[in-house]
């Protein structure tokens, strides 16, 4: 390899290195959520070089070809520690501290959450309520909510098992449900009354605060989470994360739960800034947690790649975790069940 062709490629893996931890807009984002895969690729090409060196080491002698070894070998280590780079954000967290201040009452339980954003209507309604079922939910976000599928949810037991509800339903991205086994006060309504409306027609999934908000008796916020996806506009996606950051932190004294479709992961900087201090789920998946796409159209079911739905708590710390696939929507459900902080 030429000097040239040499420095090339170390400016090349200098810069897949760096990858997740820079925060810049256009294309960045989209190319972030790649990260991972970049660096399986990464690391499985070091253990091929150094298969390679071990290979070479033991049939070549000579002076002049040892320098080649030499070269071969730095080149395993500078794919490794560039892949090692790429997939180090989306490696298990350390369990945060739950969000700082804010703790149930002495008295509180676990709850079992379950999220899922059931891509405009189209996920099984016997899958999510037989989830629902399994893992006794004590609260269940669903997002892109649509009437129809609303009623099937019904139709299917879901009233029975959680019948405190608050939220919209829609054509459009924006409608979100929060569910509950236990009684509902939303302070953003007059009286805390809690409902179900219809949104109107319009596209998008409005603004982070166009999600509902609920609380539950022990003093517990429990908030949708539905922002603006990086395409087509990454100035908007920026900036919903943003307000939710300002949210979460603004919410930090008192116990909390946000859950949904966050359309950002821990592949990228300012979804770790968002929920830097807030205990995160899922957490635990091979080779990486991945939520997105389970699907896509024409294909069927993929391999996802990237993580996008999570469950985040302030005074609470996840003790189980699972990713489930329920057929019909692109994205795959989260669940957690969270314990109050010691």
């Amino acid at each position: 390899m030429s000097t040239a062709a040499g420095v090339g490629a170390a400016v090349v893996l200098a810069a897949l290195a760096a990858l997740p931890y820079v925060d810049l807009a256009g294309p960045v984002p989209l190319l972030q959520a790649l990260a991972p895969i970049g660096g399986v690729v990464l690391v499985a090409a070091a253990f091929a070089l150094a298969t390679a060196l071990a290979v070479a080491a033991v049939a070549i002698r000579s002076a002049r070809r040892r320098a080649g070894i030499a070269r071969l070998g730095a080149a395993a280590l500078a794919c490794l520690v560039a892949g090692g780079a790429m997939l180090w954000p989306v490696l298990p967290p350390v369990v945060e501290s739950g969000g700082s201040t804010g703790s149930p009452p002495g008295d509180a339980t676990s709850l079992s959450v379950l999220s899922l954003n059931t891509e405009y209507g189209q996920a099984d309604p016997t899958t999510i309520v037989e989830q629902v079922r399994h893992r006794r939910v004590d609260l269940l976000v669903l997002l892109e909510e649509t009437p129809q599928h609303w009623a099937a949810l019904q139709e299917a037991g879901l009233s029975e098992l959680l019948p405190h509800v608050t939220g919209s339903v829609g054509s459009d991205a924006g409608g979100s449900i929060i569910a509950s086994a236990h009684p509902l006060t939303c302070p953003d309504s007059p009286g805390g009354r809690c409902d179900v409306t219809t949104r109107g027609e319009r596209r998008g999934s409005g603004t982070a605060f166009d999600q509902p908000v609920a609380q539950l008796a022990d003093g517990t916020l429990v908030r949708a989470a539905h922002p603006w996806p990086p395409r087509p506009d990454p100035a908007r996606w920026r900036r919903e994360q943003h307000e939710m950051g300002l949210w979460l932190q603004g919410h930090a004294h008192r116990p909390l739960v946000v859950a949904g479709d966050f359309n950002a992961g821990p592949v990228h900087p300012v979804f770790r800034a968002v929920t830097a201090g807030f205990d995160r789920s899922p957490r635990h998946g091979l080779p990486w947690v991945r939520t997105w796409p389970m699907s896509v159209p024409g294909l069927g079911d993929v391999p996802p790649f990237v993580q996008i739905d999570h469950i985040v708590a302030g005074g609470r710390v996840c003790v189980e975790d699972s990713v489930v696939r329920v057929p019909g929507t692109d994205h795959a459900a989260v669940w957690a069940r969270l314990d109050p902080l010691p």
